[in-house]
């Protein structure tokens, strides 16, 4: 049976830049550590802010309802910045609040990237002086931990494992089976153009590549020991991984026409939910967190099923069993008036 292999693919980059560990400060007076928890007599509210939607917020309603039932000191409000489930524009408003002084006590985050940049400006509050104090060691603990300067200014709340997400009912037009572990980039291309049908406005595209970082070489993410950076901490972008997949994509956009134009994408501002769960492409490499999405009938509705494959892999030489392993954080804001409540949900939920 074949070993799955997760590769940290995102937390690497955050991890070596951060260089070894060293001895966390001691706790300063008004410091994290200070801040006192709320008692039953004098309970707070914090506000834990996402871009969640359709089931996503009942699965959320229902882990504060368990965390306040063992913490009646400690009232969570759900706060979605968005309701179309962007978090691109949830980043856009969440960062108007810091900048406009607005207090923040937690907050979601799709990728490592985006927790320490923030800690970068300072709007995060580091967690190493909490997680010492109960004993944590996060690499021992979690899958990827957001490091900057060598604090942890983030926790990990889910792993998001990559996949291929295809509409059952366009494979089945198709007479195609359900790929299988061993299926290559050529296998996908070919895949692709046996599912696209119709012109115009009503054409069903056979694939689709959305414009995260992960679309402009998905082999990296899933075949080299780190996507960015040799062992030697220089590029890895001469590596012919990045040509191969940048002429896949170009000729199945100018050739076999099976991909949306990557202008199109932009200059539409298109969604890789809405143009797959809508019909307009019957395939996209995504993670696993498509599924509330597809389960979310009422904001996508369709009536087709999906399945499921795993990732392609660039030639029948490579060993087969991987996937690039993503992830979500909950971070703290350095804004925050409750850091110590806000510790103990996040601490909870990871």
């Amino acid at each position: 049976m074949k070993v799955l292999k997760m590769m940290l693919v995102s937390g690497l980059t955050v991890s070596m830049l951060a260089g070894c560990g060293s001895k966390p400060e001691a706790p300063k007076a008004g410091s994290a550590a200070a801040t006192s928890a709320a008692t039953t007599a004098n309970p707070v509210t914090i506000k834990y802010y996402n871009w969640a939607t359709g089931p996503s917020i009942e699965q959320i309603n229902q882990i504060i309802a368990n965390f306040e039932k063992k913490n009646p000191n400690i009232h969570v409000e759900n706060v979605q910045l968005v309701n179309n489930g962007n978090s691109l524009e949830f980043y856009k408003k969440l960062d108007l609040m810091a900048a406009s002084g607005e207090a923040i006590d937690v907050a979601d985050f799709s990728n490592v990237d985006f927790v320490t940049e923030r800690a970068s400006r300072g709007v995060l509050q580091p967690l190493d002086e909490y997680l010492n104090k109960d004993g944590i060691k996060v690499d021992d603990t979690y899958y990827m931990t957001p490091k900057y300067q060598n604090k942890v200014y983030g926790l990990e709340n889910s792993s998001q494992l990559w996949l291929v997400a295809i509409n059952k009912d366009a494979l089945d037009a198709a007479k195609l089976p359900v790929p299988t572990w061993g299926w290559t980039w050529d296998d996908f291309r070919d895949y692709a153009k046996k599912m696209t049908k119709g012109s115009g406005d009503t054409k069903q595209y056979g694939a689709f590549f959305h414009t995260w970082g992960e679309y402009a070489n998905m082999t990296a993410y899933t075949e080299l020991p780190h996507p960015y950076l040799k062992k030697d901490q220089t590029p890895v972008f001469g590596d012919e991984s990045f040509k191969t997949f940048f002429n896949l994509r170009r000729a199945m956009e100018k050739d076999d026409q099976s991909v949306k134009p990557y202008s199109d994408i932009i200059g539409g501002k298109l969604r890789y939910d809405s143009e797959f769960l809508g019909g307009k492409a019957a395939m996209i490499p995504t993670a696993n967190f498509v599924v509330n999405l597809i389960k979310d009938t009422n904001k996508f509705p369709h009536t087709f099923k999906t399945v499921f494959a795993p990732m392609p892999v660039s030639s029948k030489s490579v060993e087969i069993g991987t996937s690039n392993l993503g992830g979500g954080f909950m971070s703290i804001g350095q804004s925050s008036k409750h850091k110590q409540e806000s510790y103990e949900f996040i601490k909870y939920v990871t």
